[in-house]
């Protein structure tokens, strides 16, 4: 009776792990044995999956890319960035100057985002309509730089 409160607390996180993860998890390694479609019921076939995909040249394909990713690009990105932060942070005569333009790109659609935001509040935009035709389209470069450039490398 002494932990009930910590177990009161955790157990949302305890459910949320055991649907969302666990779950699934598990569901994955049985239908990987199987013959599921989603039009029809599966049957069971061992191991035969895991051969075809030895087999696969766009398995192998991936695999390289992932390790790669992985191994190279992942290590270089931190580097790279890295060492760009230790530049912007050294004590030359104008790195202001440097900051301002590397920092200004990703500050201007915050500026300009709040401002549109109010101005379509005071014209009575609902939160839908300021969320789709604001917040969605001045999100899109910075999603599209972020999420779907590095994978095209």
């Amino acid at each position: 009776m002494k932990y009930a409160p910590g177990w009161l607390f955790i157990t949302p996180w305890i459910v949320g792990l055991l649907l969302f993860y666990l779950y699934p998890l598990v569901s994955s390694i049985f239908l990987s044995f199987t013959s599921y479609s989603i039009l029809k019921a599966g049957q069971f076939v061992g191991l035969q999956n895991y051969q075809s995909l030895m087999q696969d040249k766009v398995f192998w394909s991936s695999i390289y890319n992932t390790v790669y990713y992985a191994l190279v690009f992942v290590p270089l990105s931190i580097i790279l960035s890295t060492g760009l932060a230790l530049l912007l942070n050294t004590r030359v005569r104008g790195i202001a100057i440097y900051r301002t333009l590397f920092y200004l790109p990703t500050l201007v659609p915050l500026v300009a985002s709040s401002e549109l935001q109010q101005a379509a509040r005071i014209d009575w935009a609902g939160e839908f309509h300021i969320y789709w035709r604001i917040m969605l389209p001045l999100a899109m470069p910075a999603v599209l730089g972020d999420r779907v450039v590095p994978g095209l490398e």
